[in-house]
């Protein structure tokens, strides 16, 4: 545009195609009576229960409005405050009809309400809708905050709320939606002292999230790893019972209480392709074992378990798979001067599969062998 803010009013694609297809951008103000303003009310600080939104209109040039109608006639309207937050996007569905998305936020600019397009009809100036309204429990998102910016609870449409719980560290630990409500339970996820997750675990306990919040607040805990008495209960808690593990990690160079701290089931064996000369025991940092819970129909968890290996380079040498079955997956990689994989031979019981791979001089992959049982190799 002409003006001295050097916006852009136009765009267009490169080709003959899009010559005479332009996409216009506009540039002007809200009118009177145009775009609702949404205040959001907490009876109780971080809890969507006691929200109530509240609409009036804006005044007049009060928000700053753009309008994008692109090369096919479709045009998307965004009203903006002063602090360049989008309080209502407005998408043309037809002529004369639009399709409007509410936002709207707290005096630090954190979200607290989005309203659907559906929800957004029905929305009136001069409004008032609790919790419990049609509209905001079907069509409207509902976020909020404790005092330190973390997200405490969210409500979804047509969902029930769910709930998060952090440590002084502002790392989520607690998480509870509506299903785990019913039934008293909350995931539960454990860090080292590196913020890497360790453990992820389903507990039970009838405390509230507030109460939850609280222990972790609690000026006399600290969340530190080596400071719990037991890693799959929350803040030491005697109130807090485990259900069951649902994941467990361990890293290299990092000493952990648990007992699952070990390799010694799955041990690192040497193959055709690796040597035990070429496993390192200096490496740090990298993923040195896993545990997972599986989906089964039974009543007695069962868990894949793997280890892993590395060489000097800090390259995944060998990692060890361990199914509930007792099958072991053993897989070896060797690599190339530039760190691209050359050969790859995975074990399971007497049955072997090997694949090599050739690169050109750009490290990009050129050809592919399989061999499997020592049969003829598949390319």
């Amino acid at each position: 545009e002409s003006s001295s803010l050097d916006r852009i009013s136009g765009t267009r694609k490169s080709g003959s195609t899009y010559a005479n297809k332009i996409t216009t951008v506009g540039y002007s103000s809200n009118s009177a009576n145009e775009v609702l303003y949404l205040k959001v009310t907490y009876g109780t600080r971080g809890s969507v229960s006691t929200a109530t939104l509240t609409t009036t209109y804006y005044p007049a040039s009060t928000l700053n409005k753009t309008t994008v109608t692109d090369e096919d006639g479709g045009t998307v309207i965004e009203f903006k405050d002063k602090s360049g937050k989008v309080v209502l996007q407005r998408s043309l569905v037809s002529v004369g009809t639009y399709a409007d998305t509410y936002y709207g936020y707290d005096h630090i600019g954190n979200l607290l309400c989005v309203v659907t397009p559906e929800g957004s009809r029905s929305l009136t100036s001069g409004g008032s809708y609790t919790y419990t309204n049609a509209i905001i429990a079907k069509y409207a998102y509902l976020y909020t905050y404790d005092g330190y910016g973390n997200m405490t609870e969210k409500r979804q449409p047509g969902r029930e709320a769910e709930y998060y719980v952090y440590d002084k560290g502002r790392r989520l630990v607690l998480y509870q939606d509506g299903n785990l409500r019913s039934s008293n339970r909350w995931i539960y996820t454990t860090y080292d002292n590196f913020h890497r997750e360790v453990e992820r675990s389903l507990v039970s306990t009838t405390l509230s999230r507030s109460s939850l919040q609280g222990l972790y607040h609690a000026s006399s805990f600290s969340n530190k790893y080596e400071n719990l008495t037991n890693p799959n209960i929350p803040a030491n808690s005697s109130s807090v019972s485990l259900v069951s593990i649902l994941y467990s990690a361990r890293y290299h160079g990092y000493t952990y209480s648990s007992s699952s701290d070990t390799t010694a089931s799955l041990p690192f064996t040497a193959t055709t392709i690796v040597s035990l000369s070429d496993k390192s025991t200096l490496v740090h940092g990298k993923l040195k074992y896993e545990k997972h819970l599986l989906l089964t129909t039974g009543t007695t968890a069962q868990y894949k378990e793997t280890a892993y290996y590395y060489n000097g380079k800090g390259e995944l040498l060998q990692s060890v798979t361990k199914y509930p079955n007792g099958n072991i997956l053993r897989t070896s990689y060797k690599y190339t001067f530039l760190g691209d994989i050359q050969t790859k031979e995975e074990i399971c019981g007497s049955t072997t599969k090997l694949t090599t791979y050739t690169y050109d001089t750009r490290g990009r992959v050129t050809g592919e062998s399989v061999t499997l049982a020592g049969g003829s190799a598949a390319t």
